[in-house]
């Protein structure tokens, strides 16, 4: 079985056999499955890549945390140093 493309009406310019055919739409799938392969290769890096800087943000959260909570002082009311008095002075 032949196909024939025309550049006119009655000219044919090319012919390809069923046989090409079938080889250029191998071709065709084996490189659209490589390229899907690739796409699917870079989104999955991509995912891996913003899990990294999610986990490295937590870790970087924590160790913020502890040594926040080191350098704050502890609060004492007014109430609570007037009360410590009280007692102070009946200890006394």
């Amino acid at each position: 079985e032949s196909k024939y493309l025309f550049e006119s009406p009655t000219e044919p310019v090319t012919s390809i056999t069923s046989s090409q055919q079938d080889i250029v739409d191998d071709d065709l799938a084996s490189t659209l499955e490589f390229v899907e392969m690739i796409h699917k290769e870079n989104v999955a890096n991509e995912i891996r890549q913003r899990n990294r800087e999610k986990k490295l943000q937590c870790e970087a959260i924590s160790q913020e945390i502890p040594s926040n909570s080191q350098n704050i002082a502890p609060t004492i009311s007014y109430e609570q140093k007037k009360e410590q008095g009280l007692i102070q002075e009946i200890s006394a």
